[in-house]
């Protein structure tokens, strides 16, 4: 008899294709996507402002 593995993914194949094959990145930019339109109306220039104000406050 298989032993069947509980979870759905493999961990193997999860870190092969999540990490290796980039798709952090698209999780990334659907973050910063998500951010920009709820807290900054979809303005990327006041999102923008917003980072270099607050780089030059801590910085």
């Amino acid at each position: 008899m298989e032993e069947q593995n509980s979870s759905f993914f493999n961990k193997a194949i999860f870190k092969e294709w999540y990490f290796k094959k980039g798709l952090i990145l698209i999780d990334i930019f659907l973050i910063i996507a998500l951010i920009q339109y709820f807290i900054f109306d979809g303005s990327f220039n006041e999102m923008i402002l917003w980072a270099k104000g607050f780089f030059q406050f801590y910085f």
